[in-house]
């Protein structure tokens, strides 16, 4: 299977069944998916129409199923989509039992345009596109088997036009363009949904049933959701990460006891796991594995758990009391936390397994910079300080001692980060070098603007050449201005150095943060895991196996420098499978993952989609502390939104769901 026999996805129109077999185009020419794990895949459907696998396929009976799946995910608050899919639902049944009248067709047609056109949210509005596509192309398939109006049941009670149901599996994933956007599919509509009735609690409950960290990712998510939001076509997005901020900070406000929230297990297998690393990953596959029963131990090289997230990010970006309080959530659970615990040092992983570990998730962090490649970076001049190693010392209370100019290198969120903490660590002015231009900087625009405000001094389209000291102490950075060449790897045009165009920055300190590296001591060799590009972990992109069974590997220990969201959904899937095969001994692909490759190479959001929406509802912006006083101390910068604000922004949701329907063999 993988031949196309008609498509009407996305609008591309195709239909094969008048040419030859042979001549029926491939679902991967056509980007389309060809398979369902190891099920011949027979025909999807979906909120964007139909593509067909098999010219036998009977459309009635799966768009009948189809209904009934949009009918249970129908909220109920408009007519049109509560009342008409549940009609359109029955009418299709009818025909698949022998008893539709001719009329039938013309009514589906009704139905199909009147939900389409009058239903409140996208979920009525889209869903009755597969239908009328096969109405109005497979008329054939439907007319076929509706009884004329003057004829009824047969004598014997047989039913005319009557074959029989055929046998398929059906596998359904609903979806929305935000929630499939965010890696760990938080139900972001749902609860948008309940905020907006002032059910909190049940809008935090919905939150943690993905995540633990629903205070700190309303503070630091990259929030790709809002990217995926459909209202980014008619005004601005909804503020998805601060309305989670606000339901998260609701519940810090009535000052309930950690322990009192903790998600306890509610059955003991036993077992025991480990987990390397408390950063999100960690954290996250610790929370889950605890909750399927496990007795669970994270081990941990710091004194403080949260990894990157509580040192190296900004308490004026993240407060520790917030991460601590999320953390003391999970080990109040049961979760079994310790620090000051270098795993390769102070345990081994083979020593683990030896105490009865019987699965280990590795979810170490990338705690060392990338060294940048130029002349004096090796010499251990007095105020050369990687990024990595600066805001770690800053987090943790160590001596910095900047002087009064800073240098930068780089362009992502940690180089912003350096920078911000720079100015708040008494520096006079600090510059960030950056090789290629401001379109180019991978950090958020929130954070290089809010850095800008601040006074951070940037130096575009510029690279550090050599570190200029005197004495053992750094005094100057050499840099060399460049202009942009061809598109590399990444997509971006290549900077190139622009001959002869050298010039220095005098500063007291230079802060490297171009990149950040793994240090896996405790991987042995001869071990069995494996490492690829970088040093970075190898292991499975779904359910995080190593080569080494029983060993599960995510994070950025595989990945590489990545967002925390990404992090926290690699350990919700590794604690899955882990489970899967700690109880059955191996390790197989669910539906939910499988069903997700479908949706991913489908592509749910579609910044060109014309919304038919009303726009112009001003965005709520949250509210921050004014520039002049954020400089003197590292106390949080945003106030997130206010009660009003919250609720005013989640009456922006669309509330998008959508449903797709795979249909393979029976």
């Amino acid at each position: 299977m993988g031949k196309v026999v008609f498509n009407s996805w996305n609008s591309n129109f195709q239909d094969n069944r008048s040419q030859p077999m042979e001549e029926w185009p491939e679902a991967e020419d056509l980007g389309l998916p060809s398979s369902l794990a190891n099920e011949n895949l027979r025909a999807i459907v979906g909120w964007d129409g139909l593509v067909v696998y098999d010219s036998e396929v009977d459309l009635v009976e799966i768009l009948r199923e189809y209904f009934q799946r949009v009918q249970e995910e129908s909220c109920g608050r408009c007519i049109p989509c509560r009342v008409g899919t549940a009609m359109i639902e029955r009418v299709l049944e009818r025909i698949t039992q022998g008893r539709g009248k001719e009329k039938d067709y013309d009514s589906l047609q009704r139905w199909g345009k009147l939900i389409r056109d009058t239903s409140f949210c996208e979920l009525g509005q889209s869903a009755p596109k597969p239908l009328l596509d096969a109405l109005q192309y497979y008329a054939h398939d439907f007319k076929k088997r509706l009884i004329p109006e003057e004829e009824g049941e047969k004598e014997d009670g047989s039913k005319p036009y009557f074959s029989g149901v055929p046998s398929y599996n059906y596998h359904t994933k609903v979806t929305a363009p935000c929630l499939n956007g965010c890696p760990a599919h938080v139900d972001i509509p749902c609860y948008i949904g309940f905020l907006r009735e002032g059910a909190f609690e049940d809008s935090l409950a919905t939150i943690r049933e993905k995540t633990a960290l629903a205070g700190s990712l309303g503070r630091v998510c990259v929030h790709p959701c809002e990217e995926n939001c459909r209202r980014n076509q008619l005004d601005a997005p909804v503020s998805i990460r601060n309305i989670k901020r606000f339901v998260a900070d609701f519940e810090l406000d009535l000052n309930r006891e950690t322990e009192d929230l903790a998600q306890k297990k509610e059955k003991s297998t036993g077992d025991k796991v480990a987990v390397i690393g408390a950063g999100p990953a960690g954290l996250s596959a610790a929370d889950r594995l605890n909750r399927l029963g496990y007795s669970v131990t994270i081990f941990e090289k710091l004194p403080v758990a949260g990894g990157m997230m509580a040192v190296g990010i900004p308490s004026y970006r993240l407060p520790w009391d917030i991460l601590n309080r999320e953390v003391e959530m999970i080990t109040k659970a049961g979760v079994e936390l310790r620090l000051n615990t270098d795993v390769g040092k102070d345990v081994t992983l083979e020593e683990l397994q030896n105490e009865g570990y019987k699965g280990i998730f590795i979810a170490a962090g990338l705690h060392e910079s990338t060294d940048m490649g130029v002349e004096g970076e090796k010499e251990g001049y007095k105020g050369f300080i990687p990024g990595v190693e600066f805001l770690r010392n800053i987090s943790l209370g160590g001596k910095v001692e900047l002087g009064d100019h800073v240098a930068v290198i780089g362009g992502g969120n940690v180089a912003i980060d350096c920078a911000r903490s720079s100015l708040r660590m008494g520096a006079k002015e600090v510059y960030i070098v950056y090789r290629r231009s401001r379109a180019e900087m991978p950090a958020h625009d929130v954070e290089i603007e809010d850095a800008e405000d601040e006074g951070v001094i940037y130096h575009f389209l510029a690279n550090p050449s050599r570190i200029i000291a005197e004495g053992g102490k750094v005094t100057g950075l050499e840099c060399v201005r460049m202009k942009l060449g061809e598109p590399d790897e990444s997509g971006r045009r290549r900077p190139v150095p622009i001959e002869g165009s050298e010039f220095i920055l005098d500063v007291d300190t230079v802060v490297p943060a171009i990149g950040q590296a793994p240090v896996f001591d405790f991987i042995s060799e001869g071990g069995g895991i494996e490492t690829g590009k970088g040093g970075n972990i190898k292991a499975d992109s779904i359910t995080c196996e190593t080569a080494v069974p029983g060993i599960f590997a995510g994070g950025d220990a595989v990945y590489g420098a990545d967002t925390v969201i990404k992090a926290i959904a690699t350990g919700n899937r590794a604690a899955y499978y882990m489970d899967q095969y700690l109880q059955q001994g191996k390790v197989q692909v669910r539906e939910e993952d499988q069903m997700q490759q479908l949706l991913d190479q489908l592509k749910v959001y579609d910044p060109e989609e014309n919304v038919d929406q009303p726009g112009g509802y001003e965005r709520e912006e949250e509210r921050l502390i004014p520039v002049e006083q954020r400089l003197g101390d590292f106390r949080e910068v945003s106030y997130g939104l206010h009660n009003t604000q919250s609720l005013d922004e989640a009456e922006r949701c669309l509330r998008c769901y959508r449903v797709l329907l795979a249909v393979t063999n029976g």
